[in-house]
């Protein structure tokens, strides 16, 4: 038998651990690698001194919202919701970013404010991945309560 002492640790360690479902862990995941490889590729792009065709500040913003996505993963992998917030915060300048340009561009502003439905309802989705349930309780709620 376990001793009580032991037996009561055991219970404090795994209560304070975070459960998620398998499937919350398989997208968090495959939003790092993504994001992971975006991010290399842009650094490949950066370093080519060959594409002159691509807006070195473009791919330096690319870079840099690459980075945070991939932090914000990161924190919710972690199990912090300032990764979620993080998230959506970047899709939203994203969003704006397409807006402006559009205003820029008007004879392509329907094209270019279409690339902003994706980031948004992605954001939808992985709340709603966030809200799958382990041992009763999503993800979301567990990490509202770290």
């Amino acid at each position: 038998g376990v001793s009580p002492e032991l037996e009561s640790a055991i219970k404090k360690v795994n209560s304070a651990k975070v459960m998620r479902h398998g499937f919350i862990s398989f997208i968090l995941w495959a939003g790092i690698i993504i994001s992971g490889l975006t991010f290399i590729g842009t650094l490949i792009l950066l370093s080519d001194d060959s594409s002159i065709e691509f807006d070195t500040e473009a791919l330096v913003a690319q870079l840099v919202g690459n980075g945070v996505i991939i932090v914000s993963f990161i924190l919710l992998l972690r199990g912090s919701r300032i990764g979620f917030y993080i998230l959506s915060g970047i899709y939203c300048l994203y969003l704006l970013l397409l807006i402006m340009i559009s205003t820029m561009a008007p004879e392509i502003a329907d094209i270019i404010i279409l690339l902003g439905i994706p980031p948004m309802a992605g954001i939808g989705i992985l709340y709603a991945i966030l809200q799958l349930k382990k041992n009763g309780v999503s993800y979301w709620e567990a990490i509202g309560k770290k």
